[in-house]
């Protein structure tokens, strides 16, 4: 995800990530880790039909997501608009 040579400026695709996704790498590979792991408890707590562990890990799954977009990622939901 963003590699080195994706940002504003090194390509004309237009992009939402802010410029900590390239300058605190690490923050970004953590918030992605972090996403996937709440995503992982997610499954697994579907596939052990718990209604109420999985309405709880729903709403852990989405403070990740806004944790990220918090820090990396600009402008609305969606893609980027021209």
């Amino acid at each position: 995800m963003f590699p080195a040579g994706s940002g504003p400026g090194d390509t004309s695709e237009m992009t939402q990530a802010l410029p900590p996704v390239w300058s605190n790498r690490a923050g970004f590979v953590k918030a992605a880790g972090d996403y996937a792991a709440a995503a992982d408890r997610l499954m697994q707590l579907s596939e052990a039909n718990d209604t109420a562990g999985f309405k709880s890990q729903l709403v852990a799954l989405h403070q990740t997501c806004d944790a990220c977009h918090a820090q990396f990622k600009g402008g609305m939901q969606g893609p980027p608009k021209p």
